[in-house]
């Protein structure tokens, strides 16, 4: 298997942990999507794509390891996996698509590569428990709410190199006490 298709599993809801094998390459859209009680994925180093939509509303998963393998994660991938608690951001990643992790309101942090150079609209929308971010210099450029209601993101650092910080890129961030900028 090289390829797991397009809602291969969507909406599976009693599917709780699933082992990739090495071999495969591309996880295709809305593959895992809305499997409600999903809570342990194994990827394999061989994968290079997240399609789009893949674990949108995993809502039982609370941890994952995307391998450095991966140079592509699609728009929606992990939106409202709302127990997510932890995920890695691989350093071959170049951009955070729009909606990527938006509603991800267990997140407490985030590290965004230095391979980044973009932060699409809606990245970390409403990522509640989202307390610190720092941007490396390789950003330039905060898409529209890409922080929008992250209400315990309490300080960020924007460094020189951003060109655009969309509209309301930071909006309802109630307990932002320090820019960095």
């Amino acid at each position: 298997v090289e390829h797991i298709e397009e809602s291969s599993f969507n909406t599976f809801t009693s599917l709780c942990d699933v082992i990739i094998p090495y071999g495969v390459i591309t996880i295709q859209s809305n593959a895992f999507y809305d499997c409600r009680c999903l809570t342990y994925i194994n990827l394999p180093s061989s994968l290079i794509s997240i399609g789009s939509r893949s674990f949108e509303g995993c809502i039982c998963l609370s941890h994952i390891t995307i391998p450095e393998s991966v140079t592509s994660i699609g728009s929606y991938a992990f939106y409202r996996c709302e127990s997510l608690e932890s995920i890695n951001i691989p350093g071959s990643v170049t951009i955070i698509e729009g909606f990527t992790f938006d509603r991800c309101t267990s997140l407490p942090e985030i590290t965004i590569p230095s391979s980044v150079t973009s932060i699409k609209r809606n990245a970390f929308n409403d990522c509640r428990s989202l307390v610190t971010v720092t941007i490396p210099e390789s950003v330039t450029d905060i898409g529209d709410y890409a922080f929008r209601c992250c209400s315990s993101l309490v300080s960020i650092v924007i460094p020189d190199t951003i060109t655009e910080i969309g509209l309301f890129a930071f909006k309802q961030c109630y307990s932002l006490r320090k820019v960095n900028i």
